[in-house]
C-alpha cells in the first residue's frame, strides 16, 4: 500500500490543474517534472525481479516529456508506485529507468494499471574455480574422460539459449601430440593417459576449472558440474581437420551431474569451491528427429533437467536434415526440456561473435510434447531510420493464439581466442510488446543509452504462443551491429 504521505500528496492533486507546466525544450525535455492530476486510486507500480519496490524510477509515458501531454514524467514513490495521469487516454509506449536497471519500454501499453518488472545490470563476474572429482578409476580406454562446469539456467533463459554459453570466453592449453590445443577454462580433465592406434601415448592433465558469474544482484547463483566423455580418437581426428570444440558436441556422451548453490561476493572477489560430478545419474534418454533442413543450417538440440526451478543441460546433440538422435536426461516427462535451434552451420567456424551467427528459429517445449508446428521463418535484422526502428514480422500460423515482439540493445565486447570467437553482451534497453510489432519510434529521455563510444547489438525477436501453454513455444531472432 501506499505510505500516508503518498495518500495525503495525492488526494491534492486528484482533479488538481497543473500550476507549474511548462514547454518542452529543443530536445523535447522538461528539466522540472510537471505535477498532474491523476486517477484516484490506480497506479503504475516498478518492481524488480524479485517483487521489490523499485524507488525513484523515471516513467515515461509517450516518446518525450510533455508528449502526448503535460505532466507524462513521472517518479515512482517508496512502494514504487506512480498514479496513473487522467490526462492518458489512449495507448503510448511507456519507458522505465532507474540506475542499477535495465531500461524498459513497453510497447502500445494500453491506459489502465500495470505492473513492470526491471531487470539489474550485470555486475563484474565473479571468477569461480576448482577441481571436480567423482571420476573414478580411469583407464586408457580410448576416451577421455572431462566435466563442463556452468551456471544454471532459468525458463526465461530458454528463448535465448545459445551452445556458446556452455563455452568459457576463457582458456587454459594442452598439448596434444605436439598442437597446443585451447580449451575453455570451464573444462577440467583429470589426469589420465590415452592414445591412437600408433601414436605415441599422451597424458592430459587440467583438473581445475575455472568459470566467470555474470552477477544480476542475486546473492546466489546455481552451477552444475556435469560429466562427460569424449571419443578420442574421433576428437583427434577432428581436430587434425581443423574443426573446433564447438563442432565436436556429437563427440560428448553426457554421464552424470551435481548442483551445488554459490554465494555470490558483493565485491565480485575469485571464490574457490570443488565440486563433485556424480551425484545425478543420466539414464533416461529422448529421441528428437529432424525433418527437412534447410541447406547451410543444422538443428542443434539440447536437453534440460529441471532441478528446483534451475535448468541444468544434460545433453546437446547437432542434427542434419532427417536424423535421429537421443539426449540423455535424468528423467523424463514434463521436468525435461528441449529446445530445438534452427542455424547457421559451418563445420569449421570458430567465430561465433558476429551478430550473424545470432539469425535463429528455436522450438522450446517440455520433453513429452512433440512440435505442432514447424519452426517459425527466420526474420531479418532490424533497420535503424534515424530515431525509428522498421521491423519485419514473420507470417504467424493460426494455431498460435498469443504473439510477441521484444527488441534488445546490448553494448557487445568481442573476445577472440586463437580457436573459437565469442561474444559477451551486456543488454541496456528492452522493448516488449504484446502482437507483431513493424516499427519502434525510439522515446527521447534525458540521454541514449548509447553514447559511449563502443560496439551496440540490437536483437530482434518475435515468440509464438499455442493454446494451453504458460510460455512461448516458437521463437524466431535474428541481430545487427553498430559502432557509436
Amino acid at each position: 500500500m501506499a505510505s500516508t504521505r503518498s495518500l495525503i500528496l495525492l488526494s491534492f492533486l486528484v482533479g488538481a490543474v497543473s500550476a507549474c507546466a511548462q514547454k518542452p525544450n529543443e530536445k523535447g525535455l522538461l528539466v522540472e517534472q510537471t505535477a498532474v492530476a491523476v486517477s484516484a486510486g490506480k497506479f503504475l507500480q516498478v518492481l524488480d525481479e524479485s517483487d521489490r519496490a523499485v524507488v525513484g524510477a523515471e516513467v515515461l509515458i509517450g516518446l518525450r516529456e510533455g508528449q502526448p501531454f503535460l505532466g507524462n514524467r513521472l517518479r515512482t514513490d517508496v512502494d514504487g508506485r506512480v498514479g496513473i495521469p487522467s490526462a492518458w487516454s489512449s495507448a503510448e509506449d511507456v519507458t522505465i529507468q532507474a540506475p542499477g536497471f535495465v531500461r524498459l519500454t513497453q510497447l502500445r501499453e494500453q491506459v489502465g494499471e500495470h505492473v513492470y518488472r526491471l531487470k539489474r545490470e550485470l555486475k563484474p563476474a565473479t571468477v569461480l574455480s576448482g577441481k571436480t572429482s567423482g571420476f573414478g578409476s580411469l583407464k586408457t580406454d580410448g576416451v577421455l574422460d572431462v566435466s563442463l562446469v556452468f551456471a544454471a539456467l532459468k525458463k526465461a533463459d530458454l528463448s535465448t539459449l545459445d551452445l556458446t554459453r556452455l563455452l568459457s570466453p576463457d582458456v587454459d592449453k594442452q598439448s596434444v601430440y605436439g598442437q597446443e590445443i585451447e580449451m575453455p577454462s570451464n573444462l577440467s580433465i583429470p589426469g589420465q593417459t590415452e592414445s591412437v592406434l600408433l601414436l605415441v601415448p599422451v597424458t592430459l592433465n587440467k583438473p581445475r576449472y575455472r568459470l566467470a558469474l555474470e552477477g544480476d544482484g542475486s546473492a546466489t547463483k546455481t552451477v552444475a558440474a556435469v560429466a562427460a566423455q569424449f571419443d578420442f580418437k574421433g576428437m583427434i581426428s577432428d581436430l587434425q581437420d581443423g574443426k573446433s570444440f564447438f563442432d565436436l558436441i556429437n563427440r560428448l556422451k553426457f554421464k552424470s551431474y551435481s548442483v551445488r548453490s554459490v554465494a555470490i561476493s558483493p565485491t565480485a572477489a575469485p571464490m574457490t569451491m570443488d565440486l563433485p560430478i556424480a551425484e545425478v545419474p543420466l539414464k533416461s534418454s529422448i529421441v528428437v528427429q529432424t525433418g527437412a533442413v534447410p541447406a547451410g543450417r543444422a538443428v542443434i538440440a539440447t536437453a534440460l533437467t529441471d532441478h528446483s526451478g534451475d535448468l541444468i543441460v544434460t545433453d546437446v546433440k547437432r542434427l542434419m536434415a532427417n536424423e535421429k538422435r537421443s539426449l540423455l536426461t535424468s528423467y523424463g516427462g514434463a521436468s525435461t526440456w528441449v529446445v530445438r535451434t534452427l542455424k547457421k552451420y559451418e563445420p569449421t567456424r570458430v567465430n561465433f561473435a558476429g551478430y550473424d551467427y545470432e539469425e535463429l528459429s528455436s522450438i522450446v517445449l517440455p520433453a513429452n510434447q512433440t512440435p505442432v508446428e514447424d519452426f517459425l521463418p527466420t526474420v531479418s535484422a532490424v533497420e535503424t531510420r534515424g530515431r525509428s526502428l522498421v521491423l519485419r514480422p514473420p507470417r504467424i500460423p493460426s494455431s498460435f493464439v498469443r504473439t510477441a515482439t521484444k527488441v534488445t540493445l546490448s553494448r557487445i565486447e568481442i573476445l577472440s581466442r586463437e580457436s573459437i570467437d565469442l561474444v559477451a553482451k551486456t543488454p541496456i534497453w528492452e522493448f516488449v510488446a504484446d502482437g507483431l510489432i513493424s516499427q519502434i519510434e525510439l522515446p527521447m529521455l534525458a540521454n541514449d543509452p548509447w553514447m559511449v563510444k563502443g560496439r551496440y547489438r540490437w536483437e530482434l525477436q518475435y515468440s509464438a504462443t499455442p493454446a494451453g501453454s504458460e510460455m512461448p513455444t516458437h521463437l524466431s531472432r535474428n541481430s545487427i551491429d553498430f559502432i557509436y
